[in-house]
Formats: structure tokens, sequence, C-alpha cells
């Protein structure tokens, strides 16, 4: 008789999944949303893989080229906090998706 080996749990408690299971639907949705540029609402209990959904909808976007602000509300006090971060990673990640200046030639 072979010995049989398991494959290690992909899913460990309290940070987000490495590897998303049966959730290519729910995937294809946020992309469509994203790429649509619409408002999106993940809304599900504790525990379900929404911010698992999230990450792998933003590698997708990240590696087709997309620029992809991603923050946790909660973690700010208010929405001038998080407004201000928001403003300040828009800046950070399009400045550095520009082209450098030095490659532009005036006429």
């Amino acid at each position: 008789m072979s010995e049989r080996k398991n494959p290690s749990n992909p899913f460990r408690y309290g940070r987000e999944a490495d590897v998303l299971v049966d959730r290519d639907e729910e995937l294809a949705r946020v992309l469509r949303v994203a790429k649509e540029c619409g408002t999106l609402f993940l809304i599900g209990p504790r525990r379900f893989g929404k911010t698992s959904i999230l990450r792998a909808a933003e590698a997708n976007l990240t590696d087709a080229g997309k620029v992809v602000l991603r923050y946790d509300a909660e973690a700010f006090d208010d929405i001038g906090s998080l407004a201000a971060a928001l403003l300040a990673g828009a800046v950070r990640k399009y400045t550095s998706a520009l082209p450098s200046p030095r490659n532009f030639s005036s006429r």
C-alpha cells in the first residue's frame, strides 16, 4: 500500500488565503466591475474569502498593467484620513507609472 500525502490546507486563520478555491465566478465579477470602473460592494460573513478575492483581483489587474489602490477603510479614524491616503497612494502609483520627463524632447 502506498502512503498518500495530503496537501497542506491553504486556509490559515487570520490571514488571506494564498489559493482561491471555487471562487472563479466571484473573481470574474470583481474583475469585470474593476475593468468597467464600476462600484462594487463585496458583502459576506467573516472568513468567507472576501479579502482573498480582492487580493487575487488586484494581482490579476496589476499583472495586466493596471494601477490598483487597495486600502482597509477600517484602519482610518475618519473619511478625511482615508481620502488623504487614497490621494497620496494615487499620486505615488501614477507618478511611478509615468515616463520620465527626460524622455520628452522639446520642440
